[in-house]
């Protein structure tokens, strides 16, 4: 059959398009108009009958909002991913269909109905829309019929962003003997990033409240806007907490106070950097500023991965592999420590392997930062310190330049320690530790890495190609991994003695998350050296990748799976859990031991194999 002319195809391919524009439209504004009847808490009305104005108003938004995003996605697609104006449209059309399942929720609102009956929500029944000031209290089946939209608002998202990366990672083998493309604008990158992130957190932030310790920053960056101290007793007198958290009570997170005074065990520097976005946006901003924290680290590890491979085809990747993945795709909009904590630990790794002067100041300043984070950060800041004699071009002055710094830093810590908390700096509020040597600690070890909920490699399948870039060594990457496997090795030291490995939060341990985030610089690797070994080489690089991008998706659409405890309830529900590692930190029994070994046995042997086998000459 003959091509066809790509001219006269292209006003056929543009009527097409903006067809699927108009039935996505169409879709999201009945799925709209279905929410009306919601808010007004009247079920019968969820549906066709009465409220034709509504109607046709819903519907009239839903077209405009899905014909502008469509519009925009096609000139992205153009512009930045070289496809001519049809195959755009027709791809921006491909990306727009999973918003047709968007107006199904309305005729299928009986099923939430009967799915919801006898559900006890508590605090997830009550969500704040991003224009709203008050919650509002949702019954099971209209919280049901919210969680509908999740799926089918996020799918659009993850398919573009990872049919980019898709595209990026078939250029990378060729790379090397073909000619690379232009380094795009660290702008575009992190702007790219932070709409990502950013638009997501309009729905997450939406469906679920800030739970374990962020009410309690939140509490904080509340208590410096307006009284300007650390003191919490009159915040928490006048519940001021409502302004966030949706429950009557918040457990408070407090410590030994030095003085009458009511302080919180977390420390004050995520507050204070919190305080813009909070001040304008409230929650939503403050989420914003983690969101900024998270396309920043996207950045970094595209720069290390620049530096480290002289290829913008393997940053990109590297960059877009870290961009969709756990951990950072499931912690990009909660308030913890972690993401500002490693944005400072991937400066710091990259001034070091820099060197010079610039370079060493500014890795020791950011070992000075880590513990104002949180004193589980000083293993990472000590590291960091440890390194500085070994960075490129050191001098004796330089170093003693660098150590005074430290030390000014570690005096005005030990300060803050004695004039807010009665323990003292050598006090620990922070939970147990364990003998490395103990059972609980070896359990907590395996947990890091296999377990169903928070391991390394079982939530983040895609690290197991990172590591597998571990076998490409030169002079730069031995440095690299010297800095990397470091930060991550006295994480997990650390947490394997500790009494919770999980961090008690969201997917994947964020105990040990920004040592394991410097390890993604390494994919762009790890993903040419198992296309070097077959085809099983391939489709396990790919099955790894596309596992890591599924979890995120998956967390994103539907919140509830970031945190155990309403997912355990979502199990028990079904009636079946769907894991295939096994589960330590809930059930750390014998079996579930040796399950977890026989994974980690596993994985040993697929990193041999990709250690030892050598790839195939070129021809």
């Amino acid at each position: 059959m003959p091509r066809q002319d790509p001219v006269r195809a292209a006003p056929r391919a543009v009527f097409i398009a903006w067809g699927g524009f108009l039935a996505g439209g169409a879709s999201a504004g009945f799925y709209a108009y279905g929410w009306t009847g919601l808010l007004a808490s009247d079920y019968a009305r969820v549906g066709l009958a009465g409220r034709p104005g509504t109607l046709v108003l819903s519907l009239s938004l839903g077209i405009a909002a899905v014909c502008l995003l469509g519009e925009l996605l096609r000139r992205v697609l153009q512009r930045w991913f070289g496809l001519d104006a049809v195959a755009a449209y027709r791809r921006a059309a491909w990306l727009q269909v999973p918003l047709l399942g968007l107006g199904l929720g309305v005729l299928i609102f009986p099923l939430f109905q009967a799915l919801g009956a006898g559900l006890h929500l508590d605090l997830l029944g009550r969500v704040r829309l991003p224009w709203q000031a008050a919650f509002i209290h949702l019954p099971p089946p209209a919280y049901l019929y919210l969680l509908w939209a999740g799926p089918w608002l996020t799918l659009p998202v993850f398919l573009a962003s990872t049919t980019g990366l898709v595209k990026f990672l078939s250029r990378l083998s060729s790379a090397e003997t073909g000619p690379e493309r232009a380094r795009p604008r660290a702008g575009v990158l992190i702007v790219s990033a932070l709409v990502f992130y950013a638009g997501l957190s309009l729905w997450t932030t939406t469906v679920y409240p800030p739970t374990g310790d962020e009410p309690h920053y939140l509490l904080m960056t509340q208590s410096l806007l307006q009284d300007h101290d650390l003191d919490l007793r009159n915040n928490m007198r006048a519940r001021e907490y409502r302004r966030f958290y949706p429950g009557e009570t918040l457990d408070f997170h407090g410590a030994p106070a030095k003085g009458p005074g009511l302080v919180s065990k977390h420390f004050p520097l995520l507050s204070w950097l919190l305080l813009p976005g909070y001040a304008l946006f409230g929650r939503l901003g403050a989420s914003w500023l983690i969101s900024l924290a998270a396309a920043l680290i996207a950045w970094g590890i595209y720069r290390l991965a620049l530096s480290l491979f002289g290829s913008p085809t393997a940053a990109l990747c590297a960059w877009g592999a870290v961009l969709l993945s756990p951990p950072l795709a499931v912690y990009f909009d909660l308030i913890y420590t972690e993401l500002p904590a490693s944005l400072v630990l991937v400066c710091g790794a990259w001034a070091w392997l820099r060197g010079g002067r610039r370079g060493i100041l500014l890795a020791a300043l950011a070992a000075a930062i880590l513990p104002w984070f949180y004193p589980k950060y000083l293993p990472l800041a000590l590291w960091l310190g440890i390194l500085l004699p070994w960075s490129r071009n050191a001098n004796l002055r330089d170093l003693l330049f660098a150590g005074g710094l430290i030390l000014v830093s570690a005096a005005a810590y030990y300060g803050f320690f004695q004039a807010h908390y009665a323990y003292g700096l050598a006090g620990n509020p922070f939970g147990e530790f364990h003998s490395l040597w103990s059972r609980p600690a070896g359990v907590n070890a395996l947990g890091l890495w296999v377990d169903r909920d928070f391991g390394l490699l079982a939530t983040a399948p895609v690290l197991l190609v990172a590591l597998a870039g571990f076998s490409r060594r030169t002079p730069d990457t031995s440095r690299f991994l010297a800095v990397a496997s470091g930060a991550l090795a006295v994480q997990v030291l650390l947490y394997a003695g500790f009494d919770d490995f999980t961090g008690s939060s969201a997917i994947f341990s964020r105990n040990i998350l920004p040592g394991t985030l410097l390890l993604f610089v390494l994919v762009p690797s790890g993903w040419v050296r198992l296309g070097h070994l077959g085809q099983a080489g391939k489709i396990l690089r790919s099955l790894a990748l596309g596992l890591s991008i599924l979890i995120s998706w998956l967390c994103a659409a539907c919140p509830l799976l970031l945190y155990l405890s309403p997912k355990i309830q979502l199990w028990r529900k079904l009636g079946f859990a769907p894991y295939v590692f096994p589960s330590l930190a809930l059930a750390p029994t014998r079996n579930n031991v040796l399950w977890g070994g026989a994974w980690m046995l596993l994985f040993g042997l697929i990193l041999f194999w990709a250690y030892r086998r050598r790839p195939p000459a070129p021809r």
